[in-house]
């Protein structure tokens, strides 16, 4: 089957006539996503140089904790990154987003090692989104994860329980309130004392993380580790 239609890098299209297996990347997109050498906050995701990080922490993260207890991501929501993210919400991509969440896996397993989480929480899409694209990209992408690292998902353990602005198309200052409130969690899913790991494809603020990491705290969760694709820039 592979001579008559062999394997292709599914972001940039090249042949991979020796490739078994997924991710279905070129070493040449792998080494372009993952922003190797570059030093990221261990409690927030946020890239910076070695100078503004004190044991892994920024500054900001020194004097006020976020509700999240680590954020792990590929790199920074740029070039190459920044496209592949804006092409895996689109209905015809869905090998594009498996093949970052093998990736996405990859990242966390060498990061936090045998601290695996207990399960995996997709962050929520509204209905009324998920109708107009057609496709749920970051529930595919938390199952991606789930499945590579061999751990459930609770794919309804948080709803929205009401309508929100896009958050991509709010300033900086009024995302947190965009979202406080928004979700719940599902009483029928025990987490009392679990390792939950919250998927999603980007983080800025870090506002949707932080509001679905209380609710899933507030249902007895112990600790929360978030991972994006992507770690965007405040503005």
């Amino acid at each position: 089957m592979n001579l008559l239609f062999p394997p292709h890098c599914v972001y940039c299209g090249c042949f991979l006539p020796e490739h078994l297996g997924l991710p279905l990347f070129c070493t040449s997109c792998t080494e372009r996503f993952r922003s190797v050498g570059i030093p990221f906050c261990s409690g927030c995701g946020t890239p910076g140089s070695v100078f503004s990080l004190v044991d892994q922490i920024c500054l900001h993260c020194h004097l006020q904790r976020r509700p999240f207890d680590c954020v792990v991501t590929l790199g920074v929501y740029d070039g190459d990154l920044r496209q592949a993210v804006l092409r895996m919400k689109r209905i015809t991509e869905e090998p594009l987003v498996v093949s970052m969440g093998i990736l996405l896996a990859a990242e966390l397993s060498e990061l936090l090692g045998g601290q695996l989480p207990d399960a995996v929480v997709p962050v929520p899409m509204l209905w009324s989104r998920r109708v107009r694209r057609g496709t749920n990209n970051v529930g595919i992408l938390a199952q991606a994860v789930a499945e590579t690292l061999q751990l459930p998902v609770l794919s309804n353990c948080v709803r929205y329980q009401r309508n929100c602005k896009k958050q991509s198309s709010l300033p900086i200052r009024l995302r947190r309130q965009n979202v406080q409130g928004a979700f719940r969690a599902a009483a029928r899913y025990d987490i009392k004392e679990c390792h939950i790991l919250v998927i999603d494809d980007v983080m800025t603020t870090g506002a949707t993380a932080g509001e679905v990491t209380k609710v899933v705290k507030a249902a007895g969760a112990a600790k929360v580790t978030v991972a994006v694709v992507a770690r965007g820039i405040r503005a």
